[in-house]
């Protein structure tokens, strides 16, 4: 036996094993939505992509300073899924992946500057060119971007 309040059981009967009756109260589904509401949720899920993001960044532009293409190429790949997953989650997946072209790190602002060029051209296309005054490989990485951008040859989103 269940009892219920407004379609939803507030508690269930059972028995023990020497068939006497006890009762379980389940938790108010109230307090459940209010435990675990859907932004913070979201919020969470886009906190572990951004993780995701600047961990395989770092380690996407490492591997390519020493020639690992094989770890190189792993990580692009780990980047271009996590981009595509924050991109599910509309502008506040977009907006959180644009925030990291502030970073300090230039892996990852060079990186997602590249990924916010369509969402947010103007930022991103600052944060490359104050890149590509740099006189190593992120440099020439965020002129090569710079470069597809205006030639109309940039594809990411695609």
């Amino acid at each position: 036996m269940a009892f219920v309040r407004a379609g939803v059981p507030t508690a269930c009967v059972g028995l023990t094993d020497r068939s006497r009756e006890i009762v379980w109260v389940l938790p108010n589904p109230s307090f459940i939505k209010g435990s675990f509401g859907k932004s913070e949720m979201i919020e969470k899920k886009i906190n572990v992509l951004i993780e995701d993001f600047n961990t395989a960044a770092k380690n996407h532009y490492e591997a390519s300073l020493i020639g690992d293409w094989r770890t190189a190429n792993k990580n692009a790949a780990i980047i271009r899924k996590t981009v595509k997953k924050l991109r599910s989650f509309g502008d506040e997946g977009r907006e959180a992946l644009l925030s990291l072209s502030d970073s300090e790190e230039l892996s990852i602002s060079a990186m997602a500057a590249v990924y916010s060029l369509k969402y947010a051209p103007e930022k991103s296309l600052s944060v490359l060119n104050r890149i590509a005054k740099e006189t190593s490989l992120i440099g020439f990485e965020a002129g090569h971007a710079i470069q597809g951008w205006n030639e109309g040859t940039w594809r990411l989103e695609e």
